[in-house]
């Protein structure tokens, strides 16, 4: 396992102001709704940040003093600004950031119920013999990257938003000669179709991880 000193964990996320998270599954639930679901997963996510001990945790959000942050900074988890233009800017930012202090590091939105300690070590473990890994969601994009040094060409000419994200991501990691390892598909919530991934609306089918084959030190999405 890789020392907790020589790894960074950044959790992305977006301040929970009304209006400005979640918006597609607001057109469905309204506003309103849909902060209080986006509360629910940042306080699931945010409670692993706060249970972390195999890496150093950082919090990275759209606006540092909003008080949804304040326990956090009592438990000495620090919390930055995202900064850049668009997503793939703001990716490459908090990488260039974490790699300054570490190195390695992992990066994870807060858009799952299905984060877990356990796939969170496994992430950290992974980039003791990967340069690189992922965990992909159902849509098409992904929830968690890890690097093991700064790749800032990994998250440049990537379709932000749409279902390509993962492959051209994997496409990416097979351009640059990096290897890497896929963990086990996670369900996100951006849809009202997403709703009954909520811890009480799961069904007893569990995601499992599937076969990768591809280019030696490389593997391919389950599709």
């Amino acid at each position: 396992m890789i020392a907790k000193q020589n790894c960074k964990m950044l959790f992305f996320c977006r301040a929970p102001v009304l209006g400005q998270v979640k918006k597609r599954l607001a057109a469905d639930v309204g506003e309103h709704e849909a902060l209080r679901i986006y509360q629910q997963l940042m306080a699931h996510n945010l409670k692993l940040a706060g249970e972390v001990d195999f890496a150093d945790v950082d919090v990275v959000t759209t606006d540092t003093r909003h008080s949804y942050f304040e326990s956090l900074k009592k438990q000495g988890i620090k919390v930055f600004m995202q900064q850049g233009d668009g997503l793939g800017q703001r990716l490459v930012h908090a990488f260039k950031q974490a790699f300054e202090t570490h190195q390695s590091a992992v990066l994870l939105g807060v858009d799952t119920f299905d984060m877990t300690l356990a796939h969170l070590q496994k992430s950290v473990n992974a980039l003791q013999y990967s340069d690189a890994v992922i965990t992909p969601v159902e849509d098409g994009g992904y929830i968690l990257i890890g690097l093991s040094q700064h790749q800032p060409e990994v998250f440049r000419d990537i379709d932000w938003g749409t279902d390509q994200v993962f492959e051209q991501t994997c496409q990416r990691f097979a351009q640059l000669n990096l290897s890497y390892e896929i963990l086990p598909k996670l369900r996100d919530i951006d849809v009202l179709a997403d709703l009954k991934h909520r811890p009480g609306n799961d069904s007893d089918d569990k995601l499992k991880s599937c076969p990768h084959t591809g280019m030696p030190g490389h593997r391919s999405g389950c599709r």
